[in-house]
């Protein structure tokens, strides 16, 4: 894990103790210096101590108790009848150096064994049941955080577009066809907010197998990363910059990893 790496995808494990001890120092390294993801531990060590009061109380099943005395009358009767059975034994036991009254102590053992292990069958299944909601309702709240961030992304972008939209900072490209005959449209839209990079729409076709698109912005001859689009379609996205006039937006095929500069001829380019 490095230094630009956050931790929230551990922070439900991290509150509910399920990481291992090295997962767990790195998620203490991080927070030491990261605010977001501490305060994403922090409210999600304040959500696990509230699963409790969402369980439902695991009461004794029913037929337990009948089941345990069953268990043990089955035992008596065993007893009852390797009782029976001593007198004619005895005598070749003691030949051997066995107590005579081992039979009795092991129809005992074997019914305080029969009794325990019903006991912990029952306590293991309701101790798996709880385990069971418990990481239920984890995943229930991490994925609701999740959705709410998602929701909240796509609500700011929607704005944005709409206030670049309304302020005439936009760009547009296409359809145009590339070398191979496919069809791609652009937008480049840079919105009025001080600081706000700018966002690119585009419909692209299907990159080659195992490649992506690069996106680009070229500024006074420097080709600078602006982003990757990894499959074909419709994509939206903040570029890593905001644009002006006189920049040159444009995609190079490279690995999906991404490239320091372009190793390909530009698919498309627009000037600003």
């Amino acid at each position: 894990m490095n230094g630009d790496a956050h931790v929230t995808d551990l922070a439900a494990g991290y509150a509910l103790g399920a990481l291992t001890a090295h997962e767990r120092g790195l998620v203490d390294a991080h927070i030491a210096q990261c605010d977001d993801c501490r305060a994403d531990v922090m409210a999600m060590l304040g959500i696990s101590g509230t699963l409790p009061l969402a369980c439902e109380q695991v009461a004794t099943p029913a037929g337990l108790k009948a089941r345990i005395l069953d268990a043990a009358a089955a035992d008596v009767r065993a007893g009852q009848t390797l009782a029976r059975r001593s007198s004619l034994e005895t005598g070749a036991r003691w030949r051997a150096g066995i107590p005579a009254g081992w039979g009795w102590f092991a129809g005992v053992a074997a019914a305080a064994a029969v009794i325990f292990g019903v006991i912990s069958i029952d306590q293991s299944q309701q101790r798996g049941a709880l385990q069971r909601q418990v990481d239920s309702l984890g995943s229930q709240l991490e994925q609701a955080r999740h959705d709410d961030v998602a929701l909240q992304n796509e609500a700011q972008a929607g704005h944005a577009v709409m206030t670049a939209l309304a302020s005439g900072t936009y760009w547009t490209m296409g359809p145009h066809a590339d070398a191979n005959g496919k069809m791609w449209r652009c937008a480049v839209l840079q919105p009025p907010a001080h600081g706000h990079n700018g966002m690119l729409l585009a419909t692209v076709p299907e990159p080659p197998r195992g490649m992506a698109y690069q996106v680009w912005i070229t500024r006074k001859g420097t080709p600078h990363k602006a982003g990757m689009v990894m499959h074909g379609g419709m994509t939206m996205m903040d570029m890593s910059m905001p644009v002006q006039k006189g920049d040159i937006v444009a995609f190079s095929v490279e690995p999906m990893a991404g490239s320091k500069a372009p190793t390909t001829p530009y698919m498309m380019e627009m000037a600003i």
